[in-house]
């Protein structure tokens, strides 16, 4: 592998080999699929190997490669880090790992008969608990964060998961976007599994949403009609306002992030993109279309990472700019 230094106004690029540019990297990224990370660390789920590798997140440098059997990280899909572990949800071997953030020990597998799993493609940890969403049977799976076991399973017409995109936690709820019909959004409550409230389309200008994200204080959906955002209260579910898009079709996003004030949203399909809009202003901050192969965009915390899946490569981008900042790639 090998980070490349660069900035590079308004596009992503794909560099290559630049003798003495940084540090070559001893694993190579083989088909990222999602990554989590916070101001000192990222971890990469590699689905090319069936490994998570875990980089520094201020040069991009390899830290530690956790691969092996015994992980059972077979196709990737969610990735979240909560205190001092690392929760990865594997949809092929329907297993959720946990990991030692310290030292890529392994804590534990979640799996089958202990807990019925069925295709986990989204995980996130709120209060002291591990939600998986499960991919069929539309459901999430609650896990106790200090155990592993079982604690409840989230299912039923009350919930609305139909469909469901994509999960975020914020403050001590977790709210899905739900894409059956024109979709719903659901707030329930962390602790006790209960639902807060129930989002219809017609009041947060819903047309089939298919990812979700949140600062904490708002709420950005994609939608899969239609070239725009909607915008709610993350504490009350209100209605803020829609973001329109220009130039970007974003009907088949894949993931949204945020940072420094940009909502950031990658775009796979036919004509692969990312999109930065700034909440405050609705500017568009940058659409960049270059080479992309399957992007998804991710946060941590202050800048915004792009993994392209197809192309095998790591972007970082200065959220507010849209200024790449580093490559990492094969």
């Amino acid at each position: 592998m090998l980070v490349v230094s660069v900035v590079a106004a308004g596009l992503i690029v794909s560099m290559g080999t630049l003798a003495g540019a940084a540090p070559r990297l001893k694993v190579a990224v083989s088909v990222p699929s999602v990554l989590v990370g916070n101001a000192s660390h990222l971890w990469l789920a590699n689905t090319g190997t069936s490994s998570v590798l875990e980089l520094r997140t201020s040069s991009g440098a390899e830290l530690r490669n956790v691969s092996g059997a015994k992980y059972q990280l077979d196709d990737s899909d969610a990735i979240a880090v909560s205190g001092t572990a690392v929760w990865v949800a594997n949809a092929s071997s329907n297993t959720v790992t946990e990991i030692r953030a310290a030292d890529g020990k392994l804590l534990r597998v979640v799996s089958a008969p202990t807990v019925r799993l069925e295709v986990p493609v989204a995980i996130v940890v709120a209060s002291h608990h591990v939600f998986a969403l499960n991919q069929k049977g539309s459901r999430i799976v609650e896990l106790s964060e200090s155990t592993g076991r079982l604690v409840r399973v989230l299912a039923g017409p009350r919930y609305h998961f139909i469909h469901t995109a994509g999960m975020v936690a914020v403050r001590g709820d977790v709210w899905t976007a739900n894409g059956g019909g024109k979709g719903t959004l659901t707030e329930f409550n962390a602790t006790t599994g209960r639902v807060v409230r129930i989002v219809t389309a017609a009041k947060a200008r819903l047309s089939t949403p298919v990812a979700i994200t949140s600062d904490g204080a708002q709420l950005w959906v994609a939608n899969r009609s239609g070239k725009h955002l909607s915008e709610l209260e993350a504490t009350t579910g209100a209605f803020v306002r829609t973001f329109r898009v220009q130039h970007a079709n974003l009907d088949r996003a894949t993931s949204m992030a945020v940072a420094d004030h940009v909502v950031w949203v990658a775009r796979a399909g036919a004509e692969p993109m990312v999109v930065g809009v700034n909440s405050k202003t609705g500017r568009t901050v940058q659409c960049a279309t270059h080479k992309f192969g399957f992007p998804a965009v991710f946060s941590d915390g202050r800048h915004i990472w792009v993994v392209d899946r197809t192309e095998s490569r790591l972007s970082e981008v200065l959220a507010a700019s849209g200024n790449v900042l580093r490559v990492v790639l094969d």
